[in-house]
């Protein structure tokens, strides 16, 4: 068996990135143009997290629910916590609130970082969130949080072997009773490799990320993440003609969508005669897709 190259946790490779290319665009969002994160500055913003996260007794191996909307507080957040070695517990609330209450008890997280609503919510659904000890309240004020943490002692990074459990992460429960998967390092990694050996994504390519677990993959290549305007939960509702122009605008090269993106741009392109010549592969997976999409 060929050795993979990527060894350790996501947040190491973001570290070698940062060293490796520190200037390079890491992260930019359509809803905010003026938006911009170098890998430097990601990984400097998930070290001070990381050790916001410690000063309140996140520990390693400890399960952490992550509750955020998509956007760079959740990119930052995970990240923080996989620095540490805890592992983030991943749900997706559309899966309605009597399977997310389930997937919470079954689960038994010890931590819990989430954005205001769920924190309140924890406490009249007290028999599911039982097991949790610390909660963190984070919203648009994060920056502030962990700013106030640039100047202590930082942690070190986690040094994680390859078949530790790196995090967990729950099927939308779309097509069934929603399972938690278990990602090991090794996971990751080798998911890490796949794209790069077998979907040929080099280093300085541009990807649109249609699902919030790809910014966590992205940095390990060398990719920069644009998040798209757009609810990640609600696929359906997409602006075909925004997702056409971010692809445009920031010059895309690579995507990986569900089948109903998928099918929005190709139809809207169609309708419009619109080329995208700057698209070197957009992968669809999630649910069937006719041999005519």
């Amino acid at each position: 068996m060929r050795q993979s190259p990527f060894t350790g946790n996501l947040a190491k490779h973001l570290e070698r990135k940062a060293k490796r290319l520190p200037d390079a665009i890491a992260v930019l969002f359509q809803s905010d143009p003026n938006f911009k994160k170098t890998f430097a500055q990601l990984n400097d913003d998930v070290i001070n997290c990381a050790s916001f996260f410690a000063k309140e007794g996140i520990k390693r191996r400890d399960r952490t629910l992550l509750m955020l909307k998509p956007g760079y507080e959740l990119i930052t957040c995970c990240f923080a916590l996989l620095y540490l070695g805890s592992i983030p517990v991943i749900i997706d609330p559309g899966m309605g609130i009597t399977s997310l209450l389930n997937c919470i008890k079954t689960t038994k997280p010890k931590n819990l970082i989430s954005i205001p609503l769920v924190k309140w919510l924890s406490f009249f659904f007290n028999s599911s969130f039982s097991s949790v000890k610390t909660k963190i309240e984070i919203s648009k004020n994060l920056n502030k949080k962990i700013s106030s943490s640039s100047n202590h002692d930082k942690p070190k990074i986690y040094d994680a072997e390859e078949n530790e459990l790196a995090a967990i992460v729950f099927t939308s429960g779309s097509t069934g009773k929603p399972k938690g998967v278990r990602y090991l390092n090794l996971n990751f990694n080798s998911q890490i490799q796949a794209l790069q050996n077998e979907f040929g994504i080099k280093e300085g390519e541009i990807d649109l990320v249609t699902l919030p677990v790809f910014s966590l993959f992205n940095p390990a290549l060398g990719v920069t993440s644009v998040i798209p305007q757009m609810n990640p939960r609600k696929p359906a509702k997409a602006n075909a003609q925004i997702i056409v122009n971010a692809i445009q605008d920031y010059k895309i090269t690579t995507a990986f969508c569900s089948p109903v993106i998928g099918r929005k741009v190709a139809s809207y392109s169609d309708t419009y005669d619109i080329e995208m010549p700057s698209i070197k592969r957009m992968m669809l997976a999630g649910a069937p897709s006719p041999p005519e999409l």
